[in-house]
């Protein structure tokens, strides 16, 4: 993963979309960084898979309470500004990204 080599955070929120087995041990492993993300539940009588799997629910619905927030503004940046980024050097789409934010942010 490139983002590892880069950002160093303390926490990972993701949604179930990322609630893979191997997301997990590296996160917490290999990258030292606490993984909290939603179990997606794969078993019919409910029960979480994985050491880590169980340690998600309780910390997942305490801190992940405002995911809309953060879900409406992706969408709304998306309608506003599309959905794909033009430059091809980092530098130029970190300036691009930037901006389509502070568009949206006057546009509200």
């Amino acid at each position: 993963m490139k983002a590892s080599n880069v950002n160093h955070p303390d926490r990972l929120y993701a949604n179930a979309g990322y609630d893979a087995d191997w997301v997990h041990p590296f996160c917490r492993e290999t990258w030292n960084v606490e993984s909290v993300i939603k179990p997606a539940v794969h078993r019919s009588d409910g029960v979480l898979n994985g050491d880590y799997r169980s340690q998600m629910t309780d910390k997942y619905l305490k801190k992940h309470g405002s995911q809309w927030l953060v879900e409406s503004f992706k969408s709304g940046l998306k309608r506003i500004t599309g959905n794909a980024l033009n430059p091809r050097s980092e530098q130029s789409l970190l300036i691009e990204d930037a901006l389509r934010v502070l568009v949206h942010t006057f546009r509200r």
